[in-house]
């Protein structure tokens, strides 16, 4: 999927879904900059305005950020990192120095951080969360209970479910949206992609087929290994408990959550509501669902396929990030110089 810039709808969904991320990401350059201020390190932070001036900056920076790339969480958190960082080497230094270190290590610091901030938040101590989102769907009871919940030989937004086994097992597939800098680009269209594979001949044409099977263009992913396999332990009109789980080659299975979805018809919607209740799952990364809304935002992304409307959720959203999209522009660029050379 390409980056595409929001509209206004998506824009004010992604800011108040995202709030959380936004407020707390916020939080890290403020306490920074506001100490810098209280021990007299700083200048520009020393007076209530200049703190509000810095804040008001920050807050723009990382709140686009957050809205231009919304699955890009552990980059946002970075950003805020790094504003807080970049304060402290400004205040250390001097003007000259402090800029040539930040503008020289931002790359560098920007890759290493979302590195070592993914692999802190995967790594956290382990427990047993249990959460719960509800949201109302205008359709048909029996569309949404059919709809929502995982049951074999369906097809529910990003996920595939296979046929049961004896025992009433299914696999299930999740395909997320993919980033690819050359599958995701207009390039093509001013002849930079068809200059470089016309010098390449027919090695160039192998590479663009070998090119499409890895993005998926080429595969099927139910001839793959499922993402997880799920069992509906109670199916009842108004109620369904489903169990997922992950099968070892060796058929052993290792537990990881059950989903309950509960229905509620009303005059003109139904209130669907989910718990998840998830086992040995890391606290890092259950904050990091928790300030993006990951939960409410599903249950939202299938009611707009359900109901046909305009995408605004996170699921529908590219997974972009600054970084890729800033690694895309230099591959074209090298590309560009190849295909004129």
């Amino acid at each position: 999927m390409p980056f595409e810039f929001p509209n206004w709808e998506q824009v004010l969904y992604r800011a108040w879904r995202l709030r959380r991320l936004i407020a707390f990401a916020n939080a890290i350059p403020f306490v920074i900059f506001a100490l810098l201020g209280l021990v007299g390190l700083n200048s520009l932070t020393d007076s209530v305005g200049g703190l509000l001036a810095l804040t008001v900056v920050h807050f723009a920076i990382i709140a686009a950020h957050a809205v231009l790339f919304p699955n890009a969480t552990d980059e946002t958190l970075t950003v805020a990192i790094l504003l807080a960082a970049f304060g402290l080497i400004m205040a250390i230094f001097p003007v000259l120095i402090g800029l040539i270190l930040c503008l020289g290590l931002g790359v560098w610091a920007m890759m290493w951080g979302q590195v070592m901030l993914t692999n802190y938040l995967g790594s956290s101590e382990a427990h047993d969360p249990e959460t719960t989102a509800r949201v109302k769907v205008k359709a048909e009871p029996d569309a949404v209970r059919a709809f929502f919940p995982l049951r074999p030989n369906s097809i529910r937004g990003q996920f595939k479910c296979g046929p049961a086994d004896a025992k009433g097992a299914f696999p299930v597939w999740h395909e997320l949206a993919t980033v690819d800098i050359f599958a995701d680009t207009p390039a093509g269209e001013d002849g930079v992609l068809d200059k470089v594979m016309s010098k390449l001949g027919q090695d160039g044409a192998d590479l663009t087929d070998r090119a499409a099977a890895d993005t998926g263009a080429k595969r099927d992913p139910m001839q793959e290994p499922p993402s997880f396999w799920a069992e509906v332990e109670i199916d009842e009109p108004a109620f369904q408990r489903t169990r997922l789980f992950f099968r070892q080659s060796s058929g052993e299975e290792e537990e990881s959550s059950v989903v309950e979805h509960r229905f509620k018809a009303k005059k003109g919607y139904v209130v669907v509501s989910e718990t998840d209740s998830t086992q040995n799952y890391p606290k890092g990364l259950s904050a990091s669902m928790w300030l993006n809304d990951f939960q409410l935002d599903g249950l939202i992304y299938l009611r707009e396929l359900l109901e046909n409307t305009a995408p605004k959720s996170l699921r529908s959203a590219h997974r972009w990030s600054l970084l890729t999209l800033a690694g895309q522009w230099f591959a074209l660029k090298n590309l560009g110089r190849a295909g004129e050379a």
